[in-house]
């Protein structure tokens, strides 16, 4: 923002801002130094382009900026090329090349491991499923800054057993994290812009348990592509993870279709015309 603002003033021409997460919402320290640019840059703007139409509602509140210049970009979508459902027996194999029993269901979370993230309503979530299902595990995909509180947590409820744990991986891989889910989990306390990792896990045809916040809290579908829950609820996610778990065949690959077809209007082919209005029209 700073050069771009410093070339405005000695020769006239529009600014198109492209602004996310903490450039509005700042949680560290560097974010909030920078935000005073981030609202001259704004201001200065032709056009905004936001991820979600949560963060148009954010950005117009927050800046007092009409709502007719902030368009909907959601960060070039999600790449069918790697995204997208394995077979039963892809799965099967890939399950036993990660030493993850091929006979359990898996509840997965994939996420970088810090606060915001929700990963402690994930773990307590998992102790009172584990309680009743032991054809069920769990899966934690990530690191970060909680790790050893993560660890912990996971002694203190005897889920050791429970639990596959790999680190953060590249994000290429991930696919075939989502795909040995039966159900992912994005637990986020966090005003997420958007949080791609659930519309991911959507493309490989997994439904959603997610918060009932920020940018979520729109494009989860109540039964549709997931569920939604009250933030930090542990017991409501339980619940919501039971019912699908009991629910029929037929009924989970309903949702499972559904929640395919909901992904498709985030793939970059079908992207590109909006992206293509805003740069041009």
């Amino acid at each position: 923002a700073p050069p771009v603002l410093l070339a405005g003033k000695f020769k006239k021409f529009n600014i198109i801002t492209n602004v996310h997460g903490s450039d509005v919402l700042p949680v560290r320290t560097l974010h909030k130094k920078m935000e005073a640019y981030t609202r001259v840059a704004l201001e200065n703007s032709h056009k905004i382009v936001v991820p979600s139409e949560y963060f148009r509602m954010v950005v117009s509140e927050k800046y007092g900026i009409s709502r007719e210049i902030i368009s909907v970009y959601p960060s070039g979508g999600v790449n069918p090329i790697f995204f997208h459902p394995y077979s039963p027996e892809e799965i099967i194999i890939l399950k036993e090349r990660l030493g993850i029993n091929k006979s359990k269901r898996i509840v997965g979370f994939i996420s970088r491991i810090y606060k915001e993230k929700g990963w402690e309503c994930f773990i307590e979530a998992a102790y009172l499923i584990a309680k009743r299902f032991q054809d069920v595990d769990f899966l934690v995909v990530g690191s970060g800054p909680d790790d050893k509180a993560l660890e912990n947590k996971i002694k203190s409820l005897n889920l050791e057993s429970r639990i596959y744990r790999f680190p953060e991986q590249p994000q290429n891989d991930l696919a075939k994290f989502y795909n040995i889910c039966d159900i992912y989990v994005f637990a986020t306390t966090a005003a997420e812009s958007l949080g791609l990792v659930a519309i991911e896990a959507m493309a490989c045809g997994v439904p959603v348990v997610g918060s009932d916040f920020a940018a979520p809290k729109y494009y989860i579908h109540e039964g549709k592509n997931g569920y939604k829950v009250p933030v930090g609820d542990a017991n409501e996610m339980a619940k919501k993870i039971n019912n699908y778990l009991n629910s029929s065949e037929e009924q989970k690959n309903r949702l499972k279709l559904t929640t395919l077809e909901f992904a498709k209007d985030y793939y970059p082919d079908n992207l590109k015309k909006i992206l293509w209005s805003i740069m041009y029209e």
